[in-house]
């Protein structure tokens, strides 16, 4: 098997999987929803889905079939009381009932909508990550020639801002202070910042009292 058809056939699995649970939760949700209907009405219901497959269906190609074969104590009474033609004695399988195939294709939408969701999300991210790139290389250009004190006292300037030492792109100009001062906990720690527990977070130091 290639790779192509062993990523399908992993999808159609999934697929399956996942259609199966979202059937198996929208009979839950019937029978939580049509608790209180009368047998009439749900009579009513089963003779709608039959018209709608042109035959008699059985409990699983009905959604909440469950839920109404245990109401009337099996399926063959549930087809006695409304009326319908017994049920044809080769039921189609699973995967070829109607129920089945609309849920599949709504979990393939639903896969489809989260891909195009993460491919926008990765688009804007990474226009995101060239404008922030963009911005410090400016920055970089335009300090330069400051400093290090100078560039220290702007880094603690911005650290103000926060509650703990900053990430490196949370600062205008972080990546060139990352750069100039070989890495970006070393500018922390020059400009006096005391680096936290699991090298994030963190608070300041008190100048009054110099860090270890």
């Amino acid at each position: 098997m290639d790779r192509r058809a062993y990523f399908s056939q992993v999808l159609q699995e999934r697929l399956a999987h996942e259609t199966k649970l979202a059937l198996e939760a929208r009979h839950r949700q019937f029978a939580e929803a049509h608790g209180r209907d009368t047998n009439t009405q749900l009579l009513a219901y089963v003779c709608q889905y039959a018209r709608q497959l042109g035959h008699t269906p059985i409990a699983g190609e009905v959604i909440g079939g469950p839920f109404i074969e245990q109401r009337f104590g099996g399926w063959r009474r549930v087809v006695a009381a409304s009326g319908l033609p017994p049920v044809p004695r080769k039921a189609p399988p699973p995967s070829q009932r109607a129920i089945y195939k609309e849920e599949y294709q709504r979990q393939l939408q639903k896969r489809k909508e989260e891909k195009a969701r993460r491919a926008t999300r990765k688009t804007e991210s990474q226009k995101l990550h060239e404008t922030l790139a963009a911005q410090d290389q400016a920055w970089g250009e335009a300090h330069r020639n400051d400093s290090d004190e100078a560039l220290l006292a702007y880094l603690r300037s911005r650290a103000e801002n926060f509650d703990e030492p900053p990430a490196r792109d949370d600062i205008l100009g972080g990546r060139y202070l990352a750069r100039r001062f070989g890495g970006w906990r070393k500018a922390l720690e020059l400009s006096g910042m005391v680096w936290g527990k699991g090298g994030e977070g963190g608070k300041r130091a008190d100048p009054a009292e110099p860090s270890e």
